[in-house]
């Protein structure tokens, strides 16, 4: 399956994104990274990823939110997935901005998701 991942702009390379990423494809998934200064809508048209995928820290819930939410009006069949600090502590204010959260380790329970989702 292929798993776009949805990042802010980042200084440093996204250690987090990338051990997630490294987890998807050794179990044979596609992965790609997107930022949100480039064009999302361009790329999940190009990419057609099967799963979007963002990691969201307190304070940029409402960001994600309002972001999540015009892509879900652009592309109604597409899953999202939240992840990450915020998830993890305010699941009921996270599944605002996605169709399922992941709390805590995703390395562990991403892999395990994608073989319970079904396209």
């Amino acid at each position: 399956m292929k798993v776009l991942f949805v990042t802010k702009p980042f200084i440093m390379e996204p250690l987090g994104i990338m051990h997630l990423s490294s987890a998807m494809k050794d179990k044979g998934h596609d992965v790609d990274i997107v930022r949100t200064e480039e064009n999302i809508e361009e790329k999940i048209k190009e990419y057609q990823p099967g799963i979007i995928t963002h990691s969201v820290m307190t304070g940029e819930h409402g960001f994600y939110s309002e972001l999540i939410g015009k892509l879900k009006r652009m592309f109604p069949d597409m899953f999202f997935l939240a992840g990450g600090p915020h998830p993890t502590f305010k699941l009921e204010e996270s599944l605002e901005f996605a169709d399922i959260v992941v709390r805590k380790e995703g390395d562990k329970t991403l892999p395990i998701l994608m073989l319970l989702v079904v396209f």
